[in-house]
Parts: structure tokens; C-alpha cells; sequence
């Protein structure tokens, strides 16, 4: 078993992870962090031409490109040779979904972190693919992760019930759970086609779970 560290890194421009944005010029510590756990199963070897996405779902609808992937930075930690830093920055324009969640209807990103082989050479996935030739995919992170766009906030409360930014989250028993900062995210290295592992529909079946729990939970309904 491997360990690594995964940390939302404050780039010029960029979104912190979980915080409100930060100024376009900021140049201090990360916003915020989350740590992950590497597991390697027999047999299991790493990436010739590693790459990071987060793979959005780009439509809650079935069918083709229902996935939407964006490049993630990364770099080995100046503090350990055995961790990498990983940079998130503002996901894609088009990969923000629309919930109706009580009286609102709330925008927000829902993806994945996954780790692949670049064997084509291009820096993206096709998940129809399922050929010798594909990239391989080496892990999915078995947790979530959400960009809020739209915060909720009512008037008489101090605290938003939604915050603007990266959440992460676990799925416990069919019930999303937003993960605490002592909690990792989880990798499981695998060598895998695209398309045998294709995390559309589960993506899809999270964020149908996460509309129904804020819609019961009324986080969209202000008094």
C-alpha cells in the first residue's frame, strides 16, 4: 500500500478547495486539503505517461459524452518524495450541471479525480474504448468531488448551508456525505479500457442522491 497526498493548490485565478474564491492574485498557502490512500492490487504497475483528470459529468441525461475531462497539475512535494501535489482549478464552463433543490435551482460540477496511461498521446480519455490500444485507466477515485457555484445562504442564518467551492464526498449506504478533514479519498490502482469502467452512471446515480438529500434536508428553502 502507498500513500500520497493530494492538495488543492491556490493558483492565480484559481479556486481554493472549499473556500470561497480567492483574489486572482494570491500567492500563499493552499485554501484547503484532502489526503488520499493509494492501494495497489497484484500485478498493478504504474503509468508510462501518467495523467490526472477530473472527469466531469457533463449531462444528466443517458447516452455519448456524458463525461467531460479536465487536466489536472500536479508535481512530487517538496516535503516528501512518496507524495505529489495536485493543483484544482475552476472546473470547465460547460461541465456545470443545474439541480432543482427546494425553492432553488443550484449549479454545480460533479466529478471525479481518475489517473490513466496517456498511451495516445492526446492528454484526454476515451471512454467508448476498449481496445489493446486505448489509454489505460489506472485508478478512479472511489470518492466524489463538487464544485458549488451557486452558494445558498438565507438572510437570518451566519452560516451558508451550501458554500461556494470543492466539497468532497463519500457515499455511505446510498447517502452522500461530505467528507471531514481527517477523512481521505482512495485510489485503487488498476489497468483497466475506458470503457470497462466508465463512472457516468455512477455519477449520475450521485447527483440524482445529492438533489434528493438537499431537497429533503431543505438546503434550497429559506424562511
Amino acid at each position: 500500500m502507498g500513500r500520497a497526498l493530494v492538495t488543492c493548490l491556490s493558483v492565480l485565478g484559481l479556486a481554493g478547495c472549499g473556500d470561497p474564491m480567492l483574489p486572482s492574485n494570491f500567492t500563499g498557502e493552499p485554501a484547503g486539503a484532502v489526503t488520499a490512500r493509494v492501494l495497489s492490487r497484484a500485478g498493478a504497475t504504474e503509468a508510462e505517461r501518467p495523467r490526472l483528470t477530473v472527469e466531469w459529468l457533463g449531462t444528466l441525461q443517458p447516452g455519448k459524452g456524458a463525461l467531460l475531462g479536465q487536466p489536472v497539475s500536479y508535481q512530487r512535494s517538496e516535503k516528501l518524495q512518496t507524495d505529489w501535489d495536485i493543483g484544482l482549478g475552476l472546473p470547465l464552463e460547460k461541465a456545470t450541471l443545474e439541480l432543482s433543490v427546494g425553492e432553488r435551482r443550484l449549479r454545480v460540477a460533479i466529478g471525479k479525480v481518475v489517473y490513466f496511461d496517456d498511451r495516445v498521446a492526446d492528454d484526454r480519455l476515451d471512454w467508448t474504448c476498449r481496445t489493446a490500444e486505448c489509454d489505460r485507466v489506472k485508478a478512479v477515485s472511489e470518492q466524489y468531488v463538487l464544485f458549488v457555484e451557486t452558494p445558498v445562504q438565507c438572510d437570518n442564518e451566519a452560516e451558508p448551508r451550501l458554500r461556494l467551492g470543492y466539497h468532497y464526498y463519500t457515499w455511505d449506504w446510498g447517502t452522500p456525505r461530505e467528507m471531514g478533514l481527517d477523512e481521505s479519498m482512495s485510489f485503487t490502482l488498476n489497468d483497466r479500457a475506458p470503457a470497462e469502467v466508465d463512472p457516468s452512471l455512477d455519477l449520475r446515480a450521485f447527483a440524482g442522491a445529492l438533489q434528493r438529500l438537499w431537497t429533503a434536508s431543505g438546503v434550497g428553502a429559506c424562511n
